[in-house]
């Protein structure tokens, strides 16, 4: 099943921070932050901004030959390249690692002729100065400060995953509540239970569904992210992660350092139960 294109700019650039987000959770894992060969992580970004663009539109992701790879890669940078020299000079310039993935995503979009050049630069020209840094997004609203420590991190999602059988629902600003239906929707309900967060119903509805953007990357990222959803539990603390990095209330390198704090903690999980 194919994610129809976003209608509006906010709408693509929640899909391109999203996806970008685990993309760079992705490189992370496989330690490429932390590389002076800046090029491999580059490449590793493109790969995942084409991997992405292809799985979300229902189209494939195997390519066949090595070259008929390196020719995929060739021609998104030369269109990326070329979205990026069609901006005014004053603005050009790619000042963040976001930005960089937009090109990347959005050259994707017409190497497989979802989007004309045209419609790709409007889409790089409306995102481009949200993507520059921090978006001036309001607060999400909190009344607890999550843990200082990796520990303690750890802790509350162990605590968390045993607190899933028999959960009731999130109560909502207007009255009403979010019921968890899943273990995705039951990490993200006692997230924002801990963090003591009554959000309004579009914004956890958004934020629901930014996190399934983020589970529908994981397909593309190797069989170790595989196998760890196939493991209730770590796939209801990487949900749990998600769910902070999406709020920002958690960077990239921190939710590595939990995910790792809770995969040498897999033994004091509960066992999961039938009715998860």
């Amino acid at each position: 099943m194919s994610t129809p294109l976003p209608q509006t700019t906010e709408a693509w650039l929640n899909e391109v921070k999203n996806h970008f987000e685990v993309a760079a959770m992705a490189a992370a894992g496989d330690a490429l932050d932390e590389t002076p060969d800046q090029a491999r992580w580059v490449a590793f970004i493109q790969r995942q901004a084409i991997n992405t663009c292809r799985n979300l539109r229902g189209l494939t992701v195997t390519f066949g030959a090595p070259e008929r790879e390196l020719d995929e890669l060739e021609a998104v940078d030369e269109i990326a390249h070329a979205l990026r020299d069609a901006l005014e000079d004053t603005v050009r310039d790619v000042v963040s690692e976001l930005q960089l993935y937009l090109l990347f995503y959005a050259a994707a979009h017409v190497r497989t002729s979802l989007l004309t050049r045209v419609e790709a630069l409007v889409v790089v020209k409306e995102c481009w100065d949200a993507c520059a840094g921090e978006c001036d997004d309001s607060p999400w609203p909190i009344g607890k400060e999550p843990p200082a420590e990796t520990s303690a991190w750890a802790a509350e999602i162990i605590a968390a995953f045993g607190a899933t059988t028999g959960l009731s629902a999130l109560p909502l600003t207007d009255g009403n509540s979010f019921p968890a239906t899943s273990l995705l929707e039951a990490a993200t309900v006692l997230a924002l239970t801990n963090r003591a967060s009554t959000p309004d119903q579009a914004a956890v509805f958004e934020l629901r569904d930014s996190i399934r953007a983020m589970e529908s990357d994981v397909s593309t990222m190797g069989p170790e992210w595989q196998d760890m959803c196939r493991i209730p539990a770590m796939a209801f603390a990487m949900y749990y992660v998600w769910v902070h990095l999406a709020i920002g209330l958690m960077d990239e390198p921190t939710a590595m350092d939990i995910m790792q704090a809770c995969t040498s903690r897999i033994g004091d999980f509960p066992d999961p139960s039938p009715s998860r």
